[in-house]
């Protein structure tokens, strides 16, 4: 109902999604399963985001000054309260499972898969509300077009397609790896990768004389 063809060069139709939904009797269900995924799309409960991400730094940080756990918890926090409780909740767990070492994971790795979920949940939140207008004699507000999204079986069987951060937060993200005594770092293109014992940081700013 709510993927692509597989057998046409067509992408997603509202009118013959409908038209399934109609033979399989559903159509009670459709405003209902609407408003349900319209709700799912809400933020994560900040308060609640905060304790999680405390939970984490307590179980797996390294870090025990104060003033560096305060600004990791309020810049992590920052970066990921647009993403929807039950998505962050589900990329946080899978991002401790896959953390090297014992590490914390970070913010690009928690939002490479968490991304591609929310990304999903938006564009099917989408088609039902086209639907439903459909089903009310409305116009559908949005003419969705034939995006493509990220391969999600690829996440499912564990695997990350992509875990950079956007590249204008390079900087700033590196900035507060060193504040905060961590080991990960951000390459120019937003791509993760561990200092080794003895490395030289690349990210440190050259010095002035």
């Amino acid at each position: 109902m709510l993927q692509d063809s597989e057998f046409t060069s067509l992408g997603w139709d509202a009118a013959f999604a409908l038209e399934q939904v109609k033979r399989a009797a559903a159509l009670p269900d459709l405003r209902r399963l609407a408003m349900q995924y319209r709700q799912a799309l809400q933020p994560v409960d900040r308060e609640w985001l905060r304790k999680k991400l405390a939970l984490m730094l307590a179980a797996f940080g390294h870090q025990r000054d104060d003033g560096q756990i305060k600004a990791w918890l309020g810049e992590t926090r920052r970066l990921l309260e647009d993403l929807p409780a039950s998505i962050i909740a589900h990329a946080m767990d899978e991002a401790l499972k896959r953390s090297e070492r014992g590490w914390m994971p970070q913010v690009g790795q928690i939002r490479a898969i968490a991304d591609p979920l929310h990304s999903k949940l938006k564009r099917d939140t989408m088609r039902l509300e086209s639907m439903v207008s459909l089903m009310d004699g409305r116009r559908p507000a949005i003419e969705e077009q034939n995006h493509d999204l990220p391969d999600l079986s690829q996440i499912e069987r564990g695997g990350v397609a992509d875990d950079r951060i956007p590249i204008h937060e390079v900087d700033e993200s590196n900035a507060l790896m060193r504040q905060l005594r961590l080991k990960t770092r951000y390459r120019s293109d937003g791509s993760a990768f561990q200092l080794e014992p003895g490395m030289a940081d690349p990210t440190c700013p050259p010095a002035t004389l």
